[in-house]
């Protein structure tokens, strides 16, 4: 699903949490992805949202616990124990 979309110069438009789930949606040219996030353990929000564009994308198992996935892009860090592409699609402009 994330052919077009690149993490790398794309821009949050828009998160959400509750107790357990997280959701970001990231736009990349146009090209909008939707992230779930289930089961959140930690996060981490920290930035400007008018200039936040993504310079550093990593994923990678949580230590010490090796069952939570660590979601980083500089702003937003979410371990959890799930992530998954809900949607990705060509915003009209």
């Amino acid at each position: 699903m994330l052919s077009d979309f690149w993490f790398h110069d794309s821009k949050p438009i828009r998160f959400e949490h509750d107790e357990h789930t997280a959701k970001l949606w990231l736009d990349y040219c146009g090209t909008v992805a939707e992230l779930q996030f289930d089961n959140v353990y930690e996060l981490d929000v920290n930035g400007d949202p008018t200039c936040n564009w993504i310079q550093e994308f990593h994923l990678y198992r949580g230590w010490p616990v090796q069952d939570l996935i660590q979601f980083d892009i500089e702003f937003y860090r979410i371990k959890c124990k799930k992530v998954t592409v809900l949607s990705v699609s060509k915003e009209s402009r």
